[in-house]
């Protein structure tokens, strides 16, 4: 099997895909909460911001966080959930390995499929 030789580098608009988790670097971040968050599903894990648990499998994908390396926030008026790396970091899952993210922002999207006309959430 042949090891991805990605670094991590993304111009705004491109992003990675980790499961039914989607991490796209933007340009601009809107106005967001003061408070960072530890986990969007789940209990928080020291040295973890969890983003999500694999609904088939319950593994968790997560950010590993180093001295404030990276910080969750939710923008104010809308769903939308912001990971601002100040260090570079990787999106982590048991059974999908490490993806390297560079110092920037990124929006965390959870990803959607249509399934015999219905949008439901992509099961991992």
């Amino acid at each position: 099997m042949r090891k991805s030789k990605f670094d991590g580098t993304l111009k705004p608009g491109e992003g990675v895909r980790q499961g039914d988790f989607y991490i796209e670097k933007v340009s601009e971040v809107p106005e967001l909460e003061s408070t960072p968050l530890q986990s969007l599903e789940g209990p928080s894990v020291p040295g973890l911001l969890i983003i999500g648990l694999g609904e088939a499998t319950g593994h968790r994908h997560a950010i590993l966080v180093d001295q404030g390396n990276a910080k969750m926030f939710k923008a104010i008026n809308s769903d939308k959930v912001y990971l601002m790396v100040e260090k570079d970091t990787f999106l982590t899952h048991d059974t999908h390995g490490k993806i390297p993210l560079k110092k920037g922002p990124y929006e965390i999207v959870k990803q959607q499929e249509k399934l015999h006309g219905r949008v439901r959430a992509v099961a991992d």
